[in-house]
């Protein structure tokens, strides 16, 4: 949540920082759904500082763990975060296919975002 919070207010080195903490406490407690959480913020503190191949990293191990987890509104989210990376990294083609997806899975689960 605090890694969120930096996120919003446009601190994403404050927010990484949260992020990889969650990251390893979750991993210590073996908590798949908030290793996922984790890397999905770092995905997006990252995507807020440039850090693109990061970026694209915790995406793949977020949307790993959520898909085994059945987590498919985290799955959705991550693959929004994902699709900015890819038009970020000058693939747009890439992002709108990954945000497609997103809405895809968004509307399924009748989302409201």
């Amino acid at each position: 949540a605090l890694s969120e919070l930096g996120t919003a207010q446009g601190d994403h080195h404050r927010a990484s920082q949260r992020a990889a903490q969650a990251l390893e406490l979750a991993r210590t407690s073996g908590y798949t759904l908030a290793i996922a959480r984790a890397h999905s913020q770092l995905a997006a503190a990252c995507l807020g500082v440039d850090q693109l191949t990061e970026c694209l990293e915790h995406c793949r191990r977020a949307l790993d763990t959520q898909r085994r987890a059945g987590q498919r509104l985290g799955y959705a989210r991550t693959l929004l975060t994902l699709g900015h990376a890819y038009h970020r990294l000058g693939k747009p083609q890439v992002a709108r296919a990954r945000w497609a997806r997103a809405r895809t899975q968004l509307a399924e689960i009748g989302a409201p975002e």
